[in-house]
């Protein structure tokens, strides 16, 4: 009885060292084209960050981008490096593509909305200057006295100090109908 432990235990020895021979090389090596695909990662990331610095982007959409790429580099690497150990890619690549297209079907407006945010260019805002001297004038001029209001004909200056004062004076009382 004493024997059978010590044969498993010789068995399981045997069998780890087998495994560590026949895989331990492969392991290394992909462990080693992780750590190259980060470092490359992670160069090519500060190379797409300078450039994009020149053109004009808001900070978000640069980072979403950036940070696109590294994933997109990370992926191609971890690929590699599962190719090296000897995993069958083949299922695995059919399976995402179809993982992806069910992805997009379920998030069509989402990217839409995203990939419209991503063209649309940033515009600056234009200040509109009115003269403060001169009556606020309709086009197409209004005929009837009973579509026109008093805003409408008095100068614009009048009608931002009268709705300032209107809202100077109910600040106090929305404060005391909070209380």
């Amino acid at each position: 009885m004493a024997a059978a432990p010590v044969e498993a235990i010789e068995q399981v020895r045997s069998t780890v060292i087998d495994l560590a021979l026949r895989f331990g090389p492969k392991l290394l090596t992909a462990m080693i084209i992780l750590i190259i695909g980060y470092l490359i990662g992670r160069q090519i990331s500060r190379w797409l960050e300078r450039a994009l610095l020149h053109l004009e982007m808001e900070p978000p959409v640069r980072s979403l981008i950036i940070r696109i790429a590294r994933v997109l580099i990370s992926l191609l690497f971890v690929i590699m490096a599962l190719q090296n150990l000897g995993v069958e890619l083949l299922p695995l690549v059919a399976g995402l593509g179809v993982m992806g297209a069910g992805i997009a079907l379920a998030t069509q407006g989402l990217l839409s909305n995203l990939f419209a945010g991503l063209t649309i260019k940033p515009v600056p805002d234009k200040q509109i200057e009115f003269p403060a001297d001169e009556p606020l004038r309709l086009d197409p001029p209004v005929t009837d006295p009973a579509l026109t209001t008093a805003s409408a004909r008095q100068p614009l200056s009048s009608v931002t100090e009268r709705t300032t004062n209107i809202l100077d004076r109910d600040q106090p009382m929305r404060k005391s109908e909070a209380r």
